[in-house]
């Protein structure tokens, strides 16, 4: 067992004393933000950029509430769920189906995305393109990697540091009030 006393110089502590009540006036909207918040931030300490720019996509994918289609839509979607339930295939087919067809109520991924992009980024560009352009691409990038399992050499590399500010851009808009 070993004492130790924990030594902070003024100027250290000083800028503690000069950051702390800033810092602390600031919080996350929704917890759903502070969850993005905390996934970027350990986006941070992952070494090779395949596994850093997924980690950045699932901290987007926190901040997004999919907003239900229409309800023409809707019903729609319902009506394939109900056909889906009569239908003579086997029991854990037609529940997986089922399941999946009720994430159609709502609108996709790819749209939440795009929209949440056009609207808090409404004006700034990534890469030459616009927001909701701009998560197209990496959305198609995210599907290269998760469900295809490729990518071009570089390619997630080449683009992180510009994904990174786009996820912090949109981060930092979810900040409440003081």
């Amino acid at each position: 067992r070993m004492n130790a006393t924990g030594l902070v110089s003024s100027q250290a502590q000083a800028l503690v004393d000069d950051l702390s009540p800033a810092v602390g006036r600031y919080k996350f909207a929704t917890e759903e933000s502070e969850i993005a918040a905390g996934i970027y931030a350990i986006s941070h300490f992952v070494g090779r950029a395949p596994a850093r720019f997924l980690l950045l996509f699932v901290s987007l994918e926190a901040l997004f509430k999919p907003i239900p289609r229409s309800e023409v839509a809707q019903k729609h979607v319902q009506s394939l769920i109900e056909t889906t339930k009569q239908a003579q295939i086997p029991t854990d087919e037609r529940d997986a189906i089922a399941s999946a067809l009720t994430f159609l109520k709502s609108r996709s991924i790819a749209q939440t995305g795009r929209e949440l992009a056009a609207t808090l980024l409404e004006g700034q560009t990534y890469e030459g393109m616009d927001a909701a352009t701009f998560f197209s691409h990496i959305y198609k990038m995210r599907n290269d990697i998760v469900h295809q399992g490729k990518i071009e050499p570089g390619a997630a590399h080449s683009i992180l540091g510009e994904f990174d500010r786009f996820v912090s851009e949109l981060i930092s808009r979810q900040y409440a009030e003081p």
